[in-house]
């Protein structure tokens, strides 16, 4: 159909072809294997391109948990055992809910990612061994 994702270690960077095209994001989350128990702060930024063909900017603050236990995720009838890392982000009111599932190798196998106020959120999901 057209559509196109970018992402960058598992992490939503950029859009093409939905109708609210990201042209691009950035984020001073921490790497995975950085990321603890506690809750990390950062920014989030999204820049779209808007019905006047100019770039607005989005600019949220974040936190993210990481989950102590570890869970058994299954993608096409493969098992990956996974660790689940909550995200929160707010904007002037906005709060988004980001979910990422990390396997061992820091590989996101599944993740529910906020894209726009017009399509929602994108779930992913990868399968490769």
């Amino acid at each position: 159909d057209g559509a196109t994702i970018t992402m960058e270690q598992g992490v939503l960077k950029a859009s093409r072809g939905m109708g609210d095209d990201l042209m691009g994001s950035f984020s001073s989350m921490p790497k995975w294997s950085t990321l603890e128990q506690n809750i990390n702060d950062y920014t989030r930024i999204f820049h779209y391109l808007n019905g006047n063909n100019q770039i607005s900017v989005r600019v949220f603050n974040c936190k993210i948990r990481k989950n102590k236990t570890k869970e058994i995720i299954k993608i096409w009838e493969i098992k990956f055992r996974v660790t689940k890392y909550e995200e929160t982000c707010d904007q002037d009111g906005l709060t988004i809910e980001n979910t990422f599932y990390i396997d061992d190798q820091r590989i996101v196998r599944k993740s529910k990612q906020y894209h726009s106020s017009t399509i929602g959120y994108l779930i992913t999901e990868r399968l490769d061994r």
